[in-house]
């Protein structure tokens, strides 16, 4: 019969809500052999008789007011604990004078959809939970650049009172009013290009006059068929450490300048456990120490090596390794010589640091003494002179 190829449960009681009969389906459902296993019963006598009152209650509402029951979803838990849920309809049943003799109910099983649908909420809710616990602001809006909704940092950032203070309305209504015309002329370029705008930095000055610095992007919000529906942005707030960044780089030019006041280079010289070294940093006074910029050095210390004095070359090397080895203090006196031929007398000092990948870091000083090697120099071959003098002037020759 038709209803018994039907792809739902269908049941007919009458006015006592015993079952007159039922499809297949639903004596299939009861754990039945056969519908006519299931005349004369009642919900007490079958699987659910949990929930007979429930059901039994259902079925006197309606053969009381003569009205249906369309569409409810009920939950079942069965014997073995297997959870299932149906959707559910109950007509009053009637002869044909139109009396109600019982009722008519149909179940279609929906398990599989409340699965789905339990999923899609899982998703849901752990994707608001993602979002509310990320740490830079994130909102949508729709096509006319009122706030559809936004995330805890957000509220924070915006100072909300209430969290949906700013639902519905747009960047007019918010603490930064001041800057309302340039954000809603980006949502509608973002919008009409259909492009996005990733990672821009951008700096504002806030209510209280001070500078606020925050990397934004906007992206085009679609729906299923593709078509804009909205923006999504985010913002984060690097206002700190931009202001670290300027303070570093106003201490990087103290530093600078103070370097440049020294008669000489001032650095650090990295060894790495493979033997290969750099100058991770060098004032400038390295280009006419060593004849290099700081650029060149600053991954391989080769070219400063090359223009050491042949005679010198080894005592260095020596010297650095027992450095390196006893992080004891580097202080050498050594020569370089330059394509020109020119040689100048070197005097370096610094101190050694282990790393914790096994390198060794000098901090130290480099600077010129030939001047003072001349002066030594002229100075040791005057008292030569001078002695020979005197020592001759006892012999009688002058």
């Amino acid at each position: 019969t038709i209803i018994d190829i039907a792809p739902v449960q269908i049941f007919w009681k009458d006015t006592e809500s015993r079952y007159l009969g039922a499809n297949k389906a639903f004596a299939l459902d009861s754990n039945l052999k056969s519908p006519n296993d299931l005349v004369g019963k009642s919900d007490t006598d079958l699987l659910w008789a949990h929930n007979a009152e429930q059901y039994q209650a259902e079925d006197r509402l309606v053969i009381e007011s003569g009205k249906s029951l369309l569409n409810y979803e009920h939950q079942l838990t069965r014997p073995n604990g297997l959870v299932t849920w149906s959707k559910s309809s109950k007509v009053p049943l009637k002869n044909i004078d139109g009396e109600i003799i019982g009722v008519l109910g149909v179940d279609e099983d929906i398990t599989h959809i409340k699965a789905q649908e339990q999923v899609i909420l899982d998703s849901r809710n752990l994707l608001i939970t993602i979002i509310d616990n990320a740490p830079i602001s994130i909102f949508w809006k729709d096509t006319n650049s009122n706030y559809l909704g936004y995330n805890a940092a957000f509220i924070k950032d915006a100072e909300l009172e209430n969290p949906e203070d700013l639902v519905g309305k747009n960047d007019y209504a918010a603490k930064w009013s001041n800057l309302a015309e340039k954000y809603v002329n980006e949502d509608k370029m973002v919008m009409e290009s259909c492009n996005a705008i990733i990672g821009v930095e951008e700096q504002t000055v806030g209510i209280d006059g001070k500078p606020q610095w925050h990397r934004v992007s906007n992206l085009p919000l679609k729906n299923s068929a593709g078509e804009i529906i909205g923006m999504l942005g985010l913002s984060e707030d690097i206002t700190e450490r931009k202001l670290l960044e300027q303070s570093s780089l106003e201490e990087q030019k103290r530093l600078t300048k103070i370097a440049s006041s020294v008669p000489g280079i001032v650095y650090q010289f990295l060894l790495r456990p493979d033997g290969s070294s750099c100058f991770p940093y060098a004032s400038e006074a390295i280009s006419y120490i060593y004849r290099v910029c700081p650029e060149e050095v600053r991954e391989d210390a080769s070219k400063v090596f090359e223009i050491i004095h042949p005679e010198d070359y080894d005592d260095l090397v020596t010297s650095i390794q027992i450095s390196a080895k006893d992080l004891t203090v580097w202080r050498e006196e050594y020569r370089v010589r330059y394509e020109d031929g020119t040689v100048r007398w070197l005097f370096g000092n610094s101190f050694p640091e282990l790393q914790e990948n096994g390198d060794v870091l000098w901090h130290g000083f480099v600077t010129d003494i030939t001047e003072q090697k001349l002066l030594d120099q002229n100075f040791e071959e005057s008292e030569a002179r001078w002695k020979f003098a005197i020592e001759g002037a006892g012999d009688g020759v002058w």
